[in-house]
């Protein structure tokens, strides 16, 4: 029974050791590839571009992941998805029409938070209407009326 007990003890930690390994190759080796082609896939995708990233780093013992920019730079998560962002919205281009859907969503929001105070009254708070504004360094404008 000893030597039953034994073989199955040895085969259980060979076991345990051997998933341990294929954890760690797998996190340091297989996941910063997966994310590379996920962004690249969606950038291609969703955006007709061909995105650009240095080098991606996960450590699967501490579950960080890690974007680097071609010249070395780290970059935070928020600041790797501001980037990400402007790259691929600046090489969109918007029509008058989505333009003006932005600008009423955006109009609708600031109602709703004038609103969501409770002090004024709904009544007097109405979206009167969007009215585009030639772009100013760069910078898309929409003059918005709120009565």
């Amino acid at each position: 029974m000893s030597l039953l007990r034994n073989r199955f003890i040895r085969i259980g930690l060979l076991t345990l050791v051997m998933l341990f390994i294929a954890y760690t190759a797998l996190g340091f080796w297989l996941v910063p590839r997966m994310v590379r082609g996920n962004l690249q896939d969606l950038a291609r995708e969703q955006y007709q571009r061909e995105l650009q990233v240095g080098k991606i780093t996960f450590n699967p013992f501490t579950l960080v992941l890690e974007l680097r920019k071609q010249k070395g730079q780290e970059l935070p998560y928020e600041a790797a998805n501001v980037e990400l962002t402007k790259a691929l919205l600046a090489s969109q281009p918007a029509s008058e029409a989505e333009l003006g859907d932005l600008a009423r969503a955006r109009a609708e929001a600031i109602r709703v938070a004038l609103l969501g105070s409770g002090e004024i009254d709904a009544k007097r708070v109405f979206v009167l209407g969007i009215k585009a504004v030639p772009a100013v360094g760069g910078k898309v404008r929409a003059e918005l009326a709120l009565k």
